[in-house]
């Protein structure tokens, strides 16, 4: 495709190629950073399309194990599920929302006293083209191939890829991360 600026350049067709994540090639990948040395490792971590990774907030910025990720419509800009990474075995599961349901960036938030670092739940909202409603999914972090444990239907359309992030309560003040 053209560059912008080049004759018969349409920037449009240029963001919407972008757009599209099986064009691309948005894949999970790790970064290591050895401080001491200054040695820096990647890693492809998997081929399939995904995008928009995130962790338990407790584990940002030190090792963590799971990592879930969206997976994306091939041609368009749609969330079409979840899916977790465990890092430390290489296996991997998924939930998707099924035909004409997409979804946002997932989010994580642990239980109280959380006993392991997916002991929680993966919350993301979902748009359902086919009903034209909205409605939060609430799924087990340890087992999202499981589907959804709870549903929250919302009294308002909300538009699909809206990014969002989750703090909870003890942190909204300060830093204090679960050890």
């Amino acid at each position: 495709m053209p560059a912008v600026g080049e004759k018969n350049s349409d920037p449009y067709e240029r963001i919407l190629a972008h757009l599209d994540k099986h064009n691309t090639k948005t894949h999970m990948w790790r970064f290591r950073f050895n401080m001491k040395t200054g040695k820096t490792t990647e890693q492809c971590i998997d081929d399939e399309v995904t995008e928009f990774p995130v962790v338990n907030n407790h584990y940002v910025g030190y090792q963590y194990r799971y990592s879930y990720n969206t997976l994306f419509e091939k041609g368009n800009w749609l969330f079409i599920g979840i899916k977790k990474y465990d890092l430390l075995t290489g296996n991997a599961t998924r939930y998707e929302y099924g035909e004409g349901r997409y979804g946002d960036e997932p989010q994580i938030a642990l239980r109280p006293n959380p006993k392991a670092e997916d002991d929680g739940y993966v919350i993301t909202m979902v748009l359902d083209m086919k009903n034209n409603q909205s409605e939060v999914l609430i799924l087990g972090a340890a087992e999202i191939e499981r589907g959804p444990i709870a549903r929250i239907i919302l009294p308002h359309v909300v538009q699909t890829g809206t990014h969002a992030c989750w703090v909870e309560g003890e942190r909204l003040y300060r830093e204090n991360p679960v050890r």
